[in-house]
C-alpha cells in the first residue's frame, strides 16, 4: 500500500528531476555536451540534436590545417610552382614603374614640361622607361 509519505517523496523526486531539466527557451551557456567529431563534414541543419551540431562543428575544426590560423604562405601544403611565371615578373615590374610614374606626374606637374622624349623611341615601353629613367635621373624619386 502506497503511504501519504511515499507520495510525497515520488513527487519531490519528481520535481528535483523538473527542476534539473532546461526550458526550450531557457539559457544553455552551462550545459555539456557529450559529442563525437562526425565522420564527414556536413552542414548545420535545423532539428540537429545539440551533440549532432558539436560533433559536426568538432568534424569542421579538425579538418583545418595550420594555415586557417596562422594566414602564412609558409604553412601552405601544395603550393603553386612559381618559377613557372619568372618570366612574367618583368611585366609586374613594368606595371610598378608606371604606377610610380602616373604618381611622379600627378606631383611634379612643372618639372614634366621640361622633359623631352627622344623622338627615337620605337614604341611605348621604350618612351615609359626613358621617361621613368629622366624622372630618376632629376628628382631620384621613383626607386628600385
Amino acid at each position: 500500500m502506497i503511504t501519504k509519505n511515499d507520495i510525497k517523496k515520488l513527487v519531490a523526486e519528481k520535481l528535483k528531476d523538473i527542476g534539473n531539466k532546461l526550458d526550450t527557451t531557457g539559457d544553455g551557456k552551462d550545459v555539456t555536451v557529450t559529442a563525437t567529431a562526425a565522420g564527414t563534414r556536413a552542414n548545420i541543419t535545423t532539428g540537429d540534436k545539440l551533440s549532432v551540431v558539436i560533433g559536426k562543428l568538432m568534424k569542421w575544426f579538425t579538418d583545418l590545417k595550420s594555415v586557417a590560423w596562422s594566414g602564412s604562405y609558409n604553412d601552405l601544403t601544395d603550393k603553386p610552382d612559381l618559377s613557372s611565371i619568372e618570366g612574367d615578373i618583368g611585366d609586374m615590374e613594368l606595371d610598378t614603374q608606371a604606377t610610380n610614374l602616373t604618381d611622379a606626374i600627378n606631383e611634379h606637374e612643372t618639372d614634366i614640361g621640361d622633359m623631352e622624349l627622344d623622338t627615337q623611341a620605337t614604341n611605348l615601353t621604350d618612351a615609359i622607361n626613358e621617361l621613368v629613367a629622366d624622372l630618376q635621373n632629376l628628382h631620384g624619386i621613383i626607386g628600385h
